[in-house]
């Protein structure tokens, strides 16, 4: 046999086989510490165009819920299930915010209530345009209180 072969014929047959779905993230709660040092944590924050002086972790993940919300609005709109986003939503629990002292109960009980409400919406509820409407409701009560700049961004999400 050859010396090329026998690597092209295991590349062909592992190429074949599906690969193990990656592990599901640990869960995360109020109490879970937050790892220092990574990408968007105090003294570390993410450089990007919108934000030359930085943003925090907590702001990159909240860019992609509004990124997830725009896929759902079309699904809704277009009577499709909702993508699940759920599994990666629930990272905003342990993102480092901008300022670490909003950490606190407050935050977390908003987002365990926005949590739920996007379980709700991706397990194909009988009125999907409530549910969805509920999930926006959800992200309006956080900002209402802590962090009111996006609100004009999540209304224009509606329906």
């Amino acid at each position: 046999m050859r010396p090329w072969r026998l690597p092209l014929a295991v590349l062909l047959v592992t190429g074949c086989v599906r690969p193990s779905p990656p592990p599901s993230l640990p869960d995360c709660t109020l109490s879970t510490p937050l790892p220092p040092g990574v990408p968007g944590s105090p003294g570390h924050l993410v450089v990007t165009d919108l934000h030359p002086d930085g943003t925090s972790e907590l702001a990159l993940v909240m860019r992609g819920l509004v990124d997830d919300a725009k896929v759902a609005r079309a699904a809704v709109l277009e009577g499709r299930p909702v993508p699940p986003r759920w599994s990666v939503q629930r990272t905003m629990r342990c993102a480092w915010p901008t300022a670490a002292a909003d950490r606190d109960e407050k935050f977390d009980a908003l987002a365990q209530a926005y949590l739920e409400q996007v379980r709700t919406l991706e397990s194909n509820p009988a009125d999907p345009r409530l549910a969805y409407t509920h999930v926006l409701e959800g992200c309006l009560a956080c900002h209402q209180t802590m962090c009111p700049g996006p609100i004009d961004l999540i209304e224009g999400l509606r329906l």
